[in-house]
Formats: C-alpha cells, structure tokens, sequence
C-alpha cells in the first residue's frame, strides 16, 4: 500500500474527518472533473461545532467557502457542496462543464494589480 503524505492540517484531522474529506472530493469529482485536482478540502470537527473549507488553489489558495458542520444532518448526500461549489466557479466565471480546458480557463481569471482573483461583484 503506498503511503500518504499529509500536510499538518491534514494530520490534525480526525479519522471521520477525513472519511468526511475523500466524500467531499468525490462529490466534487463526479460533478466538476476538471477542478478536482485543484481543490483543497479540510474538515474541522469539534466538540461542538466544526466546519467545511473548500478552497480553488487555480484561483487563490485564500478563496473559497466554509460551511458548518451541522448543515451536513439534513444533507447525506452532500448536496450543499456541490451547490456551493458550483456557486464559486460560476462567481470566478469558470466553466461548470465535466469537460474543459482548465488551464485555459484559469488564465482567463481576472486579477488586480497585485495579482489576487477578483470576482464580478
């Protein structure tokens, strides 16, 4: 079996956690293909509360979406994720499409004068 490396975030998750993360990015695989290889999924539970962090490294590795833990009850199918994702590539005007050139359409992000992602507001 090959081993994984993980990232210190990624140690810090627990074995549900991470369950929780190869769902998520399956989810995210079946409905956009082309991004899977450059999102960037943590889970965060915790005694209380915990949350979702989906973030585009093609578009920033600061942006993208977190959401709680407790909408997941009513959400099995993890539906919520892929609404949500479909929102921030629609918000960066990146193609929805099983199929594209993602390299192209990363390209086509604009930037500000310091190179950060800049939506239409």
């Amino acid at each position: 079996m090959a081993s994984m490396i993980l990232t210190p975030e990624e140690a810090r998750m627990t074995p549900s956690d991470l369950h929780l993360r190869k769902r998520i990015y399956e989810k995210i695989k079946k409905h956009y293909p082309a991004h899977v290889g450059f999102i960037n999924v943590l889970v965060r539970s915790g005694k209380t509360e915990g949350i979702i962090e989906v973030k585009h490294r093609g578009v920033s590795g600061e942006y993208g979406f977190v959401l709680p833990l407790s909408w997941l009850v009513n959400d099995p199918e993890l539906n919520q994720i892929m609404i949500y994702t479909g929102e921030f590539l629609e918000r960066y005007k990146l193609s929805r499409e099983k199929t594209v050139d993602i390299i192209s359409e990363l390209s086509g992000i604009k930037r500000n004068n310091i190179g950060r992602a800049v939506h239409e507001r």
